[in-house]
């Protein structure tokens, strides 16, 4: 299924800095302050709207957050971005865990 990007994402404009991903993710869509203090409960408020796709569904044409289950208790959040993942500013060759809660 095709997607229509709403909100652009550009990751030049990612943020780098370690423990803050959430906010490293908002960053390269532009967005400077949210509305969950954490990766977990982002996911969990995607998850309880039901907005919370699973990976066998994600986009190839739009840049999204993906959610990964980690060892942190805040867990971790990824920008997927037409077939390329990023982490913290870097491009990764894969997610970060092996476990994704969607996207």
């Amino acid at each position: 299924m095709a997607y229509e990007q709403v909100l652009s994402a550009n990751p030049k404009s990612m943020g780098t800095q370690k423990g803050w991903c959430l906010q490293n993710v908002r960053l390269a869509f532009g967005i400077k302050v949210g509305k969950y203090p954490s990766a977990k409960a982002d996911m969990l408020a995607q998850k309880k709207a039901g907005t919370l796709h699973p990976l066998s569904t994600i986009p190839t044409n739009c840049a999204v957050p993906v959610y990964l289950d980690t060892a942190s208790q805040y867990e971790h959040v990824e920008l997927y971005d037409r077939g390329i993942w990023y982490s913290d500013g870097k491009k990764v060759s894969a997610p970060a865990s092996s476990t994704v809660f969607g996207w």
